[in-house]
């Protein structure tokens, strides 16, 4: 109780860490880049004016995403009754989103491998530099990939629940026969037959009617991880479009398909979560479609996913993700190839043939004796390779001997799963299994699109924690376990020593890798703490468009035409502190409506003031990325 106690408090402890990580000086820099400003622009939209399904982007630009993100932001300025959108509030929803995410790293891992193993996996995710660093900007990324971890860790819950006892009919039926002593199996059928029930076993109705219901919880939570497996992935699309549900759907179809685990893939597909899946993704999409807005189904699906994956908005080369891979969070992201090809080697690991020995050639041997009037049963017990998540299968029974009653201790009647220690490693090879497939479809998936960005790696990073946390926590555990050898007369003296040795070497190898990554996780915390938020800082510099967006609204009244003139196609930065559409003007700068103001470029200013002899210069900027010049048409409306 006292070690649960401190591996919780220890739990609740990096969680707040992530928390001080990601929310530490959260607004201290200036929203300054394009992305993250034009995304503020359209929770602006939401917040400020009510435009919760489509906004847009000065007027004119659709958005580039579907919803979730902007929805969470402005759901999040309710609740706090935030009326402006703030730098701090628009990179809130990425930061809460990170934390949950560490949150069920933590819990995943724990689950699989022990408190120590889900410690160090949520201590890797806090060190990871590009975790806490998309965490701490206002853009759709971290939202997906906290949806994409919910639908690979929830696949994996419903997966364990599928397998534990009782989730089936059948195992509840054997369940509750397992409850009366009077029950013996006879002759070689499958189910037996009852023996006549005593007094005693008139008794434990009651107990069998506790296991019904057991049976019942059961099937209930493996239905509901079924279905939040499914909401998750339609919450993945509406984050950031279908690839967010294509990938972890992909990977756990893969994976079911290549353990052959046909059954759970059939009710996996069934109505029930394939139309939560579909309504979830769909909704903003069909609201688009029957409103007639199709600029925003063009543009999302369109330019931003087909678009970007064909090469519409320009193209990479192939090698383009080797370096994020391999140097974005070093010295972790240097190990995560090596996680992936580890938890990838279990399989074929599994399949070689075990050397033959003593005890799993002659099989062990247990009594089971279920009454007293019953004839005593051998039943040999299941040889379980702990490298192998595959069902397992108890010996025929001779002919004519007495079958016992199936033991629920030892072996999951339907599935052949075992429990208990083998059954716990059983799960973690599946889980790392499941997410070292998931990081390689990820990878080739977005190798194989023509436009690439750094971020889009962003998803890989809790399931690589949970793949680092078993290489390090797990695997040293099974390196330091004697193996058994082949005997000297099987293969003799050379290949026993060469086995021995190459054994020691992993062993002397997986140590100085685990060693490593833990003395690197302090540092680099204490990097993301200190170097995150003093970088945006620096790197915003005189680039922010604060203070000229602070001027022009002193001088432009809120009732007074504001226009935009070569600015390029979405001066977002601009727009997102000048709160308000500038919309651009086509044709010639003296062109330009009167009254009004322009906001020029000094650049195009001092090209075309010539031509533009009716326009007054009120206002010439001295920061931001681009010097402005403010242009008034007309008399001033307003009096400042």
């Amino acid at each position: 109780m006292l070690s649960s106690l401190k591996h919780a408090a220890a739990a609740l402890a990096l969680v707040a860490l992530a928390a001080i990580l990601t929310l530490h000086r959260l607004g201290a820099a200036d929203v300054c880049g394009f992305n993250e400003a034009v995304e503020g622009v359209f929770v602006q939209q939401m917040v400020e004016h009510g435009e919760y399904l489509f906004p847009l982007d000065n007027g004119r630009a659709p958005l580039y995403k579907p919803p979730l993100f902007h929805w969470t932001a402005t759901a999040l300025d309710r609740l706090a009754g935030a009326p402006r959108v703030t730098a701090f509030n628009l990179r809130l929803p990425s930061a809460l989103y990170a934390i949950a995410g560490v949150a069920l790293t933590i819990l995943l891992a724990a689950d699989l491998f022990g408190w120590p193993g889900g410690l160090l996996a949520g201590a890797i995710l806090c060190a990871s530099y590009q975790y806490i660093e998309q965490a701490r900007l206002g853009r759709v990324d971290m939202t997906l990939c906290f949806f994409e971890t919910l639908a690979l860790f929830g696949f994996l819950w419903w997966l364990a629940a599928r397998d534990a006892p009782l989730c089936h009919p059948e195992q509840s039926r054997l369940a509750a026969e397992s409850t009366d002593p009077g029950f013996v199996t006879s002759g070689t059928g499958s189910k037996g037959t009852a023996a006549p029930r005593s007094e005693a076993s008139e008794r434990i109705r009651e107990p069998r009617q506790d296991s019904e219901s057991a049976a019942e919880q059961s099937r209930r939570r493996c239905d509901a991880l079924r279905y939040l497996f499914a909401l998750a992935l339609g919450l993945a699309t509406l984050a950031k479009g279908p690839i967010g549900a294509l990938l972890p759907a992909a990977s756990a179809a893969l994976f079911l398909i290549i353990e052959r685990r046909f059954d759970a893939l059939r009710r996996l597909a069934t109505p029930g979560p394939i139309l939560l899946a579909l309504l979830t993704a769909s909704s903003w999409y069909a609201a688009c479609y029957f409103a007639g807005r199709h600029e925003f189904l063009h543009r999302q699906l369109g330019s931003e996913n087909f678009g970007r994956f064909l090469g519409a908005l320009g193209a990479m080369r192939p090698w383009y993700y080797l370096k994020p891979l391999l140097l974005n969070s070093v010295p972790f992201s240097l190990i995560v190839p090596i996680a992936v090809f580890s938890a990838l080697r279990t399989w074929w690991i599994a399949k070689r043939p075990a050397p033959a020995s003593t005890e799993t050639a002659s099989g062990a041997a247990t009594l089971h004796q279920p009454s007293a009037s019953a004839q005593p049963t051998l039943r040999a017990a299941p040889t379980i390779d702990p490298l192998s998540s595959a069902p397992a299968t108890l010996p025929a029974p001779a002919a004519g001997a007495q079958q016992a009653p199936p033991d629920r201790s030892a072996i999951n009647p339907r599935a052949g799963e075992p429990y208990g220690r083998a059954s716990t490693e059983a799960r973690a090879l599946a889980a790392v299994r499941l997410l070292a497939i998931f990081w390689l479809v990820t990878v080739v998936v977005f190798s194989l699109a023509a436009y690439k960005r750094r971020a889009y790696l962003l998803p890989l990073w809790p399931a690589s924690a949970v793949l680092l946390a078993w290489t390090l926590a797990v695997v040293p555990r099974r390196l330091r376990t004697p193996q058994p050898l082949p005997p000297l007369s099987a293969v003799g003296d050379g290949p026993r020593a060469a086995r021995a040795s190459a054994r020691g070497y992993s062993a002397t190898l997986n140590n100085i890798i685990r060693l490593t990554v833990i003395a690197a996780i302090a540092p680099a915390i204490v990097v993301n703490f200190i170097y995150l938020p003093r970088r945006a800082i620096l790197e915003c510099g005189g680039d922010s468009f604060r203070a000229t967006a602070a001027q022009i609204n002193r001088i432009v009244g809120r009732d007074e035409p504001l226009y935009s003139y070569k600015l390029g196609d979405e001066p977002a930065a601009l727009l997102f502190y000048l709160d308000r559409d500038a919309p651009p003007l086509d044709g010639r700068l003296g062109d330009a409506p009167t009254p009004g103001y322009v906001i020029a470029t000094a650049a195009v200013w001092r090209v075309e003031r010539d031509t533009a002899l009716d326009l007054t210069p009120v206002f010439e900027s001295t920061s931001g990325a681009q010097r402005l010049v403010l242009l008034r048409h007309g008399p001033a409306l307003a009096t400042r």
